[in-house]
């Protein structure tokens, strides 16, 4: 099993993605980041600043190991709980994702076409189809040649959330372009019991898994709290997934809690120093400084 730990720049979302935070990740030992795609941070139709991005990256020997692809318009549409998906029933709102997708695919090409990671639906199953979107996703895949990556398909705690619904969309997916991205922090509050249990009885998911994210909470709130900080039993989760044959992204995906009011470097110093027991031990073991 081999984990690779990776920084999603999830945490410095409310901010424009710059060279400092990934100086800072590599700083810390970090060696591969994930980027979150959200308009605010990472604007893929900003050719020079993709360019700027890959060259920081190449600087910093950073492996870029996925982007995570945006899923609303503005941080005013984020607030008004408006979502949009290429799974979703309805066509305008599906043509608005596929413009956002097809723009971020070109962006991806030039940055090492890393993994895709997707959220098939944040609004209820019932407003998200998986066909529609692996229809949608596969004419898009097919009019961008230059990208070479795979989509990762990611459970949220409101589309595709438990291990059940896990299993039967694993079995649906592409196995030439697409895997999954397994949250445990959605996981814990759809199955709101120890997602190492659940795990135990998911070989069919598990060997679709190609990058976890990694975060706590309580068990009712998606609250991207530092791993220790919440309910979840990591010692289970490890347990879990022992023994299977893993090469995966082990991606942090923590929240901004001073919502930009702290620089990058004092946010990377708190959060990391917040992160504690199995998840500490696997990071300090593989040479993260915390």
């Amino acid at each position: 099993m081999n984990l690779i730990p990776t920084l999603s720049t999830h945490l410095f979302a409310y901010t424009r993605l710059g060279p400092e935070m990934i100086r800072l990740a590599r700083e810390r030992g970090f060696t591969a980041l994930e980027i979150f795609a959200a308009p605010q941070h990472f604007q893929a139709m900003d050719s020079g600043f993709v360019d700027s991005v890959a060259a920081e990256l190449d600087r910093a020997g950073i492996e870029l190991r996925a982007i995570h692809t945006p899923f609303y318009e503005s941080l005013e549409e984020l607030k008004a709980d408006r979502f949009f998906s290429l799974g979703d029933r309805s066509r305008a709102i599906r043509e608005k994702a596929a413009a956002k997708f097809s723009v971020l695919l070109e962006a991806a090409a030039v940055l090492g076409s890393p993994d895709l990671v997707v959220h098939a639906g944040m609004r209820s199953q019932h407003e998200t189809d998986t066909a529609l979107y692996i229809e949608e996703a596969a004419r898009l895949l097919e009019g961008t040649p230059l990208y070479e990556g795979r989509l990762l398909l990611e459970n949220t705690p409101r589309a595709y959330a438990s291990m059940d619904e896990l299993i039967a969309v694993a079995e649906r997916l592409d196995p030439d372009r697409a895997d999954l991205c397994l949250d445990i922090g959605h996981l814990h509050i759809a199955e709101r019991q120890d997602p190492g249990l659940n795990l135990d009885r998911a070989d069919t998911v598990l060997r679709r898994v190609r990058h976890f994210h990694i975060h706590d909470n309580g068990g009712e709130r998606d609250e991207h709290l530092p791993p220790g900080q919440g309910a979840i039993d990591w010692h289970g989760f490890f347990g879990a997934i022992a023994p299977c044959s893993l090469d995966a992204g082990f991606s942090l995906e923590l929240r901004d809690r001073s919502r930009g009011r702290l620089s990058p470097r004092e946010l990377l110093d708190d959060t990391l120093g917040q992160v504690n027991g199995p998840v500490r031990k696997l990071l300090l073991e593989k040479g993260v400084r915390l």
